[in-house]
């Protein structure tokens, strides 16, 4: 199942999250063109439930679109503070240690 995440599920999806991007033709966003919650979520699923657990961004190099949506939302003044706050720091993430067998 694990590598099944790492080398099919994952990068199938954010690829398909890529193309969906692409279809706001005139903006870097999702929905509009400004930051909405769509870009919030989308943030939150591609960066700490897969790019955080592989332990590497390296994946965006191929998807320009969500590579500077990513930038685009941790750029934002109030996430920015967030992400770099004591607050932050204690939740628990979903690092590379989530993809080893429970067993």
């Amino acid at each position: 199942a694990i590598k099944n995440f790492v080398e099919l599920g994952f990068p199938r999806h954010i690829g398909n999250l890529e193309r969906q991007l692409k279809l706001n033709e005139s903006s870097p966003y999702f929905v509009g063109d400004k930051l909405t919650v769509a870009d919030i979520s989308v943030y939150d699923v591609v960066v700490n439930y897969g790019t955080d657990r592989l332990g590497s961004r390296e994946i965006l190099d191929q998807l320009p679109g969500l590579k500077a949506l990513i930038e685009k939302v941790e750029a934002e003044e109030g996430i920015s503070k967030y992400l770099a706050s004591a607050q932050y720091k204690k939740i628990m993430k979903f690092g590379p240690e989530t993809l080893k067998p429970m067993y």
